[in-house]
């Protein structure tokens, strides 16, 4: 099964169902913050030796607070990888 993951208005959304993502789609993120970019890339990494290659997610999110006193004015980039076991 397919999972897709898109941005509509800040909002970041997954389909599980293998359908196309769209501003319907579950909501993963909260309404107090808005996502204002989201990239995901899948990486391979092949030992030759071993003959076997480790495939990871790449995850690049950009998130502000949506707090609307210049106070609660917050916004940070994140980026991780996450090794998928085979």
């Amino acid at each position: 099964m397919s999972v897709s993951y898109c941005l509509t208005s800040g909002v970041l959304r997954r389909e599980a169902s293998g359908a196309a993502c769209t501003s319907s789609s579950d909501a993963i993120t909260d309404s107090t913050v808005t996502v204002t970019s989201a990239a995901f890339t899948r990486l391979e990494n092949t030992n030759m030796v071993l003959g076997k290659t480790i495939v990871s997610i790449k995850v690049d999110l950009t998130v502000s607070y949506a707090g609307t006193g210049p106070e609660e004015q917050y916004s940070e980039e994140k980026i991780t990888t996450v090794a998928l076991r085979n």
